[in-house]
């Protein structure tokens, strides 16, 4: 459709959209985008408004579309369509590049970031990957041990920064920033168990202790210290397997049910079947997929 002409905004973000659900087309996999745009472009921001744009509906919902934001903007053209479908998504990109964590100090060190990973937990320069690993303070009993898991949480992804991709673009940036996203999950739990001062003791120590252990295994490893330490992922079955809410988000409720798919081949399924969980067949893909239920308890 742009034949002769310059790409569109639409077909730049309809390519990644029919990408992404290429992805997924082998049913175990998934897919996670975003797109960034100007929050005064139409076209760009009723890309979800599907009375507008109905060829896209079947696709469009691939990516968290953004717009990148600037303190003091009038918001006001942008609340219609977030009160549609809850997008778009914001951006400072000023406070990415001028802060590290949101503490009221100045840090300026990642001043080249471009844009974020998809769920924009993570700032990112162009061409660059994230390295992002997963802990659960509420999981623990004292602010020692849990100091420990950081560490070790922290060894395995530096570690996994020595190693390269395929694309020499990704690496030159990656190995320069050795960036990681160490995360914390389960916070409403230990909040409602402890205390929200209790959890910031633990994130400035713990934040502390990361430091310490990116110098040493920097200088061990003979490689730059990481641009970044943190992180605060949305998560999602990850934590849950550890018994965890996921990242900031609060339960619903304190037992629920919890739906996953899988394909009919999966190996699971013979031991899911014989725990007597709930399964049937996913609506618009019964010959191909089912749906399992998983009695979830949040805890108090």
């Amino acid at each position: 459709r742009n034949v002769g002409r310059p790409l569109s905004i639409t077909t730049i973000v309809d390519l990644m959209n029919l990408v992404g659900k290429c992805v997924i087309a082998g049913n175990v996999r998934r897919t996670a985008e975003i797109a960034f745009g100007d929050p005064q472009c139409d076209e760009y921001i009723d890309l979800k408004n599907y009375d507008k744009n109905p060829e896209r509906m079947e696709h469009g919902w691939t990516s968290n579309n953004s717009v990148f934001a600037t303190l003091g903007m009038d918001y006001s053209h942008l609340v219609s369509r977030i009160a549609s479908n809850g997008e778009p998504g914001f951006a400072w990109l000023d406070n990415m590049r001028g802060y590290g964590r949101m503490n009221g100090t100045t840090d300026t060190s990642d001043w080249r970031a471009k844009g974020g990973n998809p769920c924009l937990e993570q700032t990112l320069e162009s061409y660059e990957l994230c390295c992002l690993v997963e802990t659960f303070p509420n999981r623990h009993d004292s602010l020692a041990d849990f100091e420990l898991t950081l560490r070790a949480a922290f060894l395995y992804a530096k570690t996994v920064t020595l190693g390269e991709t395929h694309w020499p673009h990704s690496n030159r940036v990656m190995l320069r920033n050795r960036r990681i996203g160490t995360s914390i999950s389960g916070v409403a739990q230990f909040i409602s168990a402890r205390s929200l001062g209790e959890l910031r003791e633990w994130c400035e120590r713990g934040y502390s202790t990361l430091r310490d252990a990116d110098a040493q295994l920097s200088e061990r490893f003979g490689v730059p210290r990481s641009i970044k330490l943190t992180s605060v992922k949305p998560s999602g079955s990850v934590s849950l397997l550890a018994g965890a809410t996921p990242g900031l988000h609060y339960p619903e409720s304190r037992f629920y049910r919890r739906r996953v798919r899988l394909p009919h081949s999966s190996p699971l399924l013979p031991r899911l079947v014989a725990a007597g969980l709930h399964i049937e067949p996913a609506v618009g893909d019964e010959a191909q997929t089912l749906v399992v239920e998983f009695p979830v308890d949040a805890g108090e």
